[in-house]
């Protein structure tokens, strides 16, 4: 939402967001995911990987060992 209405004024007001990191909103300890969330997330398109290069990130090749239920 960038928007919501003042419900004194009835009015729509501009939401301003947190400032906050998303190490911050994703406490763990992958960092190397959380880079790969970031390089994903670019807020500016001429910094934006293309697919190629997000596939080639190193957090999609990393060894990680299976999950077993």
């Amino acid at each position: 939402m960038l928007y919501e209405r003042n419900q004194e004024t009835n009015r729509l007001e501009y939401l301003i967001p947190k400032g906050t990191s998303l190490r911050h909103r994703l406490p763990m300890g992958d960092q190397v995911f959380i880079d790969f969330v970031a390089h994903l997330l670019e807020i500016n398109p001429k910094k934006w990987p293309t697919a190629s290069e997000a596939l080639k990130h190193p957090w999609l090749s990393y060894p990680y060992e299976p999950i077993l239920a």
